[in-house]
């Protein structure tokens, strides 16, 4: 699960732009948090589509400790 997590905020974090620097604007610490953000979002996307379609949702548990990981991603 950890792996899935980190894989999946590191396709949000390779698509926003960084100055490779630690401070000043687009930082890589700002911008890892944004894409915990958006894996975040994505997560929840995912859940709430699975739950329209299937009931119940056997998926649910596995997108939700994933989503527990990506929360513990944050800088």
């Amino acid at each position: 699960m950890k792996k899935t997590s980190k894989q999946l905020i590191e396709k949000f974090y390779f698509a926003l732009p960084n100055n490779g620097s630690l401070s000043g604007i687009n930082n890589v610490n700002d911008r890892w948090n944004e894409a915990v953000d958006c894996a975040l979002i994505a997560v929840d996307e995912i859940i709430d589509a699975m739950d329209r379609v299937l009931f119940p949702n056997p998926f649910r548990q596995y997108w939700e400790t994933i989503k527990e990981e990506i929360e513990k991603q944050r800088k």
